[in-house]
């Protein structure tokens, strides 16, 4: 996994570079700036996982085989992502008329216990963070228009952004 994820990051970070501003020593922030920040950010990640893999495997010296309890656990949830897929249809369809900041907290609590977390509070607690970092950064920072709903979804929507 961690060398697919360096060979990626390279393969694209080489891209990335040919777009204008992407090392640039301007001031001025352009359409290859955030691919290669990203993409470097990806590569060290890589290059982590890589060295964190290398030191911390034990040698193997010979294969078990699964018991019948392990075999179980690894086949339950087998079509969870297809679970989750539905709930992204149904959270992209409902955004339009509940709007973003309802809509996103319940997408957020709802993935997060699909995911396997088990406290529901730790899930709330985890799409009100998610919820309030995505208003703030497309919101407020950057000035994106989010969806806000529709009648009294939308009066309450102006009341957060």
């Amino acid at each position: 996994m961690s060398l697919s994820t360096i060979i990626f990051s390279l393969i694209f970070l080489i891209a990335a570079l040919q777009l204008p501003g992407g090392m640039s020593n301007s001031n001025t922030l352009a359409s290859g700036t955030w691919p290669t920040v990203v993409l470097f950010l990806l590569l060290g990640l890589g290059i982590t996982l890589l060295v964190k893999t290398w030191i911390n495997n034990p040698k193997v010296e010979n294969q078990t085989t699964y018991d019948e309890g392990d075999r179980k656990n690894r086949t339950s949830g087998k079509h969870k992502h297809w679970i989750i897929f539905g709930v992204f249809i149904l959270y992209t369809y409902i955004m339009a008329f509940t709007g973003f900041t309802l809509t996103t907290l319940f997408f957020i609590m709802t993935i997060t216990l699909l995911f396997g977390l088990k406290r529901k509070t730790y899930s709330v607690f985890i799409g009100i963070a998610g919820t309030a970092a995505f208003v703030l950064l497309f919101g407020v920072l950057l000035n994106i228009p989010l969806p806000r709903g529709v009648a009294l979804f939308r009066e309450l929507s102006f009341y957060l952004y």
